[in-house]
């Protein structure tokens, strides 16, 4: 017997009705995780509405709006959804949240922002029928309070309270040891549905969101196709590459136990959608299954004659970002120089000051360079491990065809993507270049 987790997104939610049909549909769907209610104005989707609200608890929020507004407009949120007689639960527990503004910041942000889930979660559960599932039982985390890790007695956890039953469990968030609040990275409910999977022994993990998995992303191919069948490693690379629909660090709880994931579109939800396995065939004639882009990052680099003499300059110049807290995308090297493609997101004038001196007196005062406001492109598919050389040559003869500066490249020896840095006001462009080689010209 099939033994379904179903996971389901912000916008989702506001379409409870459908959830409900869909949970009916299928009685192998026993465990239901959701996330906050969503908006098509982010500055309006429940959990940035909670970040704004704790700020105002603790005197850092703004004027353009006030901390009562915000509170209401929350509450909206759920009888918008559910009606009206949820409108006393819902006030009673956001306002236990928030009075609860002694703890320390991050702590106190970590409570607020996961209220979202968990007040969806238990009005999901009474409107099913389904038995809450207070993650006080299961889900044991440790890390940061914005960047929580699971700990791996949660499994054991899991198997032992979900065994019997239909259950609703909230997304997003997890408890230490200690009973404080922790929260995934955003995006984290696709996390919190691939755990509980892995934990129950599921045969299948389902994701309701917008849409199926596209070959690009419809902002900048607006006809992208639908991706029938992809792999794990497939939806990894893309994902951490800009794949918006799918959170990256959701993928890695499925792969031991080789559980498939089916992405559905909530709204057309009796389509096929896009299965994930953890193997597919390869088919030549359509070696690239997706591209994806993202912004925000930035390369940083050092050259000087001699450059590749001195041992050990590259782990050396990796460890000045790694204490500067700098995250690496990616390096690339030549004939007596050194970059890093990194996040720009923390670099500060200071920050990048320091980063650069110290790539100059380690190379013994070589001359250091940085582009900023980069993007990165990249194609993934099986067909790389197979025809590298081909599909490495195609792609870079249509970005050039594009007109697209390639800043640095690089495909790594598992050869299951090709990266590319360029400047993010070609990155448009270059998705749609690499969409039109790859995959429009396999269209039927």
């Amino acid at each position: 017997m099939e033994r379904i987790v179903s996971k389901f997104g912000g916008s989702s939610v506001l379409q409870f009705n459908t959830i409900a049909q869909i949970v009916a549909n299928n009685e192998n769907r026993r465990w239901i995780v959701v996330s906050a209610p969503g908006d098509a104005d982010k500055r309006y989707r429940v959990t940035q509405m909670l970040i704004r609200l704790a700020g105002y608890s603790v005197n850092k929020g703004h004027d353009s709006e006030s901390a009562q507004e915000l509170r209401n407009r929350i509450v909206g949120k759920y009888t918008g959804i559910l009606g009206s007689s949820v409108q006393h639960d819902v006030e009673r527990s956001l306002d236990e949240r928030i009075a609860r503004n002694e703890l320390r910041w991050d702590e106190y942000l970590a409570n607020m922002k996961a209220f979202g889930e968990y007040m969806t979660a238990k009005l999901a559960a009474d409107a099913l029928g389904f038995t809450f599932t207070d993650l006080r039982d299961i889900m044991v985390v440790d890390g940061e309070f914005d960047a929580a890790k699971v700990r791996p007695e949660s499994y054991d956890l899991m198997q032992e309270a979900l065994h019997e039953g239909r259950f609703v469990i909230p997304g997003f968030f997890g408890y230490d040891c200690k009973g404080k609040v922790r929260t995934f990275a955003f995006g984290g409910s696709d996390k919190t549905g691939a755990e509980i999977a892995r934990g129950v022994g599921a045969t299948l993990y389902e994701n309701f969101t917008d849409s199926p998995i596209r070959a690009a992303d419809p902002k900048y191919v607006s006809d992208a196709i639908v991706i029938a069948e992809m792999t794990l490693s497939e939806l990894r690379d893309l994902s951490y590459a800009g794949f918006g629909i799918y959170h990256s660090e959701a993928i890695e709880p499925l792969i031991e136990p080789r559980i498939p994931l089916h992405v559905l579109s909530t709204k057309n939800w009796n389509q096929a959608g896009t299965m994930v396995f953890m193997e597919r065939l390869y088919e030549r004639e359509k070696p690239i299954v997706g591209v994806a882009y993202r912004e925000g990052l930035c390369a940083l680099g050092v050259s000087r004659v001699g450059l590749n003499d001195m041992h050990g300059v590259l782990a050396r110049t990796a460890q000045v970002l790694q204490e500067e807290e700098i995250a690496i995308e990616f390096p690339a090297t030549g004939i007596d120089d050194v970059s890093f493609v990194v996040s720009q997101q923390r670099l500060d004038g200071a920050r990048l000051n320091r980063i650069l001196s110290r790539f100059s007196e380690l190379t013994k005062h070589g001359q250091t360079s940085v582009y900023d406001n980069l993007g990165c492109v990249v194609v993934a598919g099986k067909g790389i491990e197979y025809d590298a050389l081909r599909i490495s040559a195609k792609a870079s003869l249509a970005l050039a065809d594009a007109d697209i500066n390639v800043v640095a490249d690089t495909m790594g020896l598992e050869r299951r993507c090709i990266m590319y840095a360029i400047p993010i006001t070609q990155g448009a462009r270059a998705v749609q270049a690499l969409y039109n080689a790859f995959i429009r010209e396999g269209e039927p």
